[in-house]
């Protein structure tokens, strides 16, 4: 008895498992009162301890068995008989547990998903309740259980939906977006950005063009390394005529400028520039 009911230490959806009321069902009467005793005590109102007792007598009257519907892989979320705050929980709970590698995420204070268009490139989505529902049910397995104490599979209810979208984001616990690039780009401690998927550490999504082509980027530049990507700026420039060799200074600066914004906390420098 004392096992299982340390086996919902988890919390009070694995109650409803198939495994746990068939554990219920074969202890004698004396046992199953005990037990739900200890778990109303432990879960109090969130335990719909009615509907258990129905499901642990139709178990127990079908010798240990009920009917089930969830997807053993999936979250299983009860939706009757409960309060909605407890199955909205659940329901985050099931998002977040499917978030990895992250494509929900906190964004301006709105919910937002990262996903390819039709034309194969990584956009930013505001996510709508219609969208959202397809998320839950994807990853979650929404049922009702009969007086029997059969479950029916249902769709995620509309006010579950409604009620995640209606959180705080902090509630969501999804990683806060910050924005997308399509090329390596500086993190703030100067480290480059080139690992395809969410940065935690700057709160960017990089999702490469599929056509984009970029060679392995050094850590730690060679002099020659350097030397090489000055003269690729200079043929950029070209035969510009600058006054002199600080506005052209400031040309580079100007140019790279945008590349190291990252990097600057705070206002980028003017650059000025002079010619004859």
């Amino acid at each position: 008895l004392d096992s299982i009911v340390a086996d919902t230490a988890g919390g009070v959806a694995r109650v409803w498992d198939r495994e746990f009321i068939e554990r219920l069902a074969a202890l004698d009467a004396v046992g199953q009162q005990t037990a739900l005793a200890r778990l109303a005590s432990a879960f109090k109102t969130k335990l719909a301890k009615t509907e258990l007792r129905k499901a642990i007598n139709a178990a127990t009257n079908t010798g240990g068995t009920v009917k089930r519907v969830r997807n053993a892989a999936l979250p299983g979320i009860k939706v009757n008989n409960r309060q909605l705050r407890d199955y909205s929980d659940e329901s985050v709970a099931a998002l977040r547990l499917a978030n990895s590698p992250p494509r929900l995420f906190a964004r301006s204070g709105s919910m937002v998903s990262v996903g390819r268009n039709e034309q194969g490139r990584q956009v930013i989505s505001t996510v709508d309740e219609a969208m959202l529902r397809g998320w839950l049910t994807r990853h979650a397995d929404y049922y009702r259980t009969t007086p029997n104490g059969n479950e029916c599979a249902v769709a995620p209810p509309k006010d579950v939906v409604e009620d995640i979208l209606a959180l705080a984001p902090a509630e969501w616990g999804f990683p806060v977006l910050e924005g997308l690039v399509e090329s390596p780009t500086l993190r703030l401690d100067g480290t480059i950005l080139d690992t395809p998927g969410y940065d935690e550490a700057s709160g960017l999504f990089y999702a490469p063009d599929p056509d984009l082509s970029i060679p392995p980027i050094p850590k730690h530049p060679t002099p020659d390394g350097v030397r090489g990507a000055l003269d690729f700026i200079d043929k950029a420039i070209g035969e510009f005529p600058f006054d002199d060799a600080a506005s052209r200074a400031n040309a580079v600066a100007a140019i790279l400028t945008p590349l190291l914004k990252p990097t600057l906390n705070g206002p980028a420098p003017m650059a000025l520039v002079d010619a004859p």
